[in-house]
């Protein structure tokens, strides 16, 4: 016995009702029953060329993994690129995006949360003419006919061997790593070829497809190697206050739980600051006030781990060696450091009682992929 939708075939997930056996793996996408036949939807034609516009020039580096990725698709070969965090992947994309979609083929591009869904999927709709992608994520669905699909990794339930080019963004961020049903969901959804792509890849698990590594931002300035220093108890204290007088930048200091943001109950006296977690509602706003200096810094938990661009901000992790900050986090967490060209420098400071392997890996990684030649 098989699911049609998740492929599991471990008894444990089946049940029966009226006669007939049901996957309860997957039962959070609607009940699907192991003798129904999935079936892909049609595609709406595209009647004009499709091409993409953009306002700035891609880097040689950028230009030539973009084409590389282009021909591996052509010649129906996977890609995973291992891109630096803020050094533009996103455009990487876009060669292979314009040819499938030309070449009337069907297009996704899927990202494991719904904020970055709306804003690729609004980059997309801004820098293509002739296309505009369907969005889906929870509480929003789009055309399912549509050529070119941008969605949750949730979402994919929804389309049965549709996709001739699928590219998963962000591989490594939860809720999609190490989460077996999302992935079988993902490869049910693909009939043609993959690239997938991460500032934190383990390229070892994709041994059939080709590795292209993006080692520079644009500005081709080193990446920020993070500090670590040594830090008893709650010295962490006077050691933020130390960077934060000394600094007059914007700074986001990361907590390990949400709790933790209460230890910060009196500093308004001096700063100007704000709390941010997975409980706050104007999450986007606050960062903004950050961006135009209306605070000086922003306590956080790993909710901003990833997809934060602030211009000169510096950071401070506070307890960096707990188990919340794997060596993944801390090189993403570290990457919201010397995005800007106007600012492609800038300070990350680890603060913990030990220096754990995730903070060595961490520091070793920036440091590799500063001397790496590719």
């Amino acid at each position: 016995m098989r699911c049609p939708r998740c492929k599991t075939t471990d008894p444990k997930y089946f049940y029966k009702v009226n006669g007939r056996c049901y996957c309860r793996r997957c039962i959070a996408f609607g009940r699907i029953f192991c003798d129904e036949e999935l079936k892909s939807q049609e595609v709406s034609k595209i009647n004009k060329h499709v091409y993409y516009e953009l306002s700035y020039t891609l880097s040689s580096a950028q230009k030539k993994i973009a084409q590389h990725l282009m021909e591996n698709f052509i010649h129906h070969k996977d890609s995973v690129v291992w891109a630096v965090c803020g050094s533009g992947k996103t455009e990487l994309i876009y060669d292979s995006i314009a040819y499938a979609l030309n070449q009337n083929l069907r297009v996704c591009v899927a990202i494991p949360r719904r904020t970055l869904v709306e804003e690729i999927g609004e980059r997309i709709r801004k820098q293509f003419i002739g296309i505009a992608p369907s969005l889906f994520y929870g509480g929003h669905q789009g055309d399912l006919t549509a050529p070119l699909i941008v969605c949750t990794t949730h979402q994919l339930y929804r389309f049965y061997k549709c996709f001739d080019l699928l590219i998963l963004d962000e591989i490594d961020a939860y809720p999609y790593q190490g989460n077996s049903l999302l992935k079988d969901l993902l490869f049910g959804s693909l009939k043609g070829n993959y690239i997938f792509m991460s500032a934190t890849l383990d390229a070892e698990s994709y041994p059939n497809a080709e590795l292209f590594v993006l080692n520079r931002r644009y500005h081709l300035i080193d990446l920020p190697i993070p500090k670590w220093q040594f830090c008893w108890g709650k010295m962490w204290k006077s050691q933020v206050q130390h960077y934060l007088t000394n600094w007059k930048k914007p700074v986001l200091i990361y907590v390990p739980r949400i709790k933790d943001l209460d230890q910060f109950k009196g500093w308004q006296r001096r700063w100007r600051y704000a709390t941010v977690s997975s409980h706050s509602n104007d999450v986007s706003s606050l960062i903004d006030k950050l961006r135009h200096r209306d605070l000086d810094f922003l306590v956080t938990t790993t909710l901003l781990e990833r997809g934060v661009t602030i211009e000169d901000v510096q950071v401070i992790v506070v307890e960096a060696d707990h188990l919340v900050y794997t060596k993944e986090v801390l090189l993403q967490i570290a990457g919201r450091v010397g995005r800007s060209p106007k600012a492609p420098t800038g300070e990350v400071i680890f603060l913990s009682s030990q220096k754990t392997k995730a903070i060595a890996g961490c520091i070793q990684t920036i440091i590799d992929l500063n001397h790496m030649t590719v």
